[in-house]
Formats: structure tokens, C-alpha cells, sequence
């Protein structure tokens, strides 16, 4: 996670620099900003996402997100807050784990592989 560090962006927490009003101000792998927090703002205390708006309104972690032909991307922003629960992801599963255990992976974006952003794993019974 980054920061949309220009002042117009409220300085909030984000996933992308696409999801910054000014993308000049970005600054990626804020070690203050969690995938759900930020850690060191004192009024915007959750991290933001951008939103495609089109015929399937959802949040994403980018403007790349977005299917093509259809509606824009809207940068994140407080006051019409998408936060971590509203974001559309999905999950790889993997039940070939030792003791038949399942494995889920959260997949993110190539460009946050490449910033070493790392995928949560959980493991269920």
C-alpha cells in the first residue's frame, strides 16, 4: 500500500496511483499504510480505493481493474469511502496442502508483485 501524499487527496492511505486525484503525489510502499489502516493520519484512519462506475459499480484496486468500454475509473476518496470490505477481489484455493489442509491466496495486481507486496495466505480445515 501507498499514500496519495497531495493535499487536494486528503494524504490518504491507497493501493495505486491511479487511485490518487494528482498522481504526481504518490508515494508507493508507505510503511504507515496497511491494506485496511492508516497508521499515521489522524482524521482519514482507513486506507481508500478507487471505484470503476459503469453498468457493475465496485471498488478496485486500480484503474486497470476496470473492464474496457464500460464507465471510468474514480480515484479514492474519504468522503465517498471505498475501504477493504468493498473492494472486488477473489481468492485462489489449493487443497493440495500436507495434512488436507486448504490453502486461499489473495492474488493482487502485477505491479504490486513487482513492489513486493506481499499475498496473505490463510489456512482452514
Amino acid at each position: 500500500m501507498g499514500r496519495c501524499r497531495a493535499s487536494t487527496d486528503k494524504k490518504i492511505c491507497s493501493s495505486h496511483t491511479s487511485a490518487c486525484q494528482l498522481s504526481a503525489g504518490w508515494q508507493p510502499l508507505d510503511p504507515t499504510c496497511t491494506l485496511a489502516h492508516d497508521l499515521e493520519a489522524p482524521t482519514w484512519d482507513e486506507s481508500y480505493f478507487g471505484k470503476c462506475a459503469g453498468s457493475d459499480d465496485f471498488c478496485a484496486w486500480s484503474s486497470g481493474d476496470c473492464p474496457k468500454n464500460d464507465g471510468r475509473f474514480i480515484w479514492a476518496n474519504p468522503f465517498f469511502a471505498n475501504s477493504v470490505p468493498d473492494v472486488k477481489t477473489g481468492a485462489c484455493v489449493s487443497n493440495t496442502q500436507p495434512h488436507r489442509q486448504t490453502s486461499f491466496a489473495l492474488p493482487v495486481p502485477k505491479s504490486a508483485r513487482r513492489n513486493r507486496v506481499f499475498i496473505h495466505q490463510a489456512h482452514g480445515g
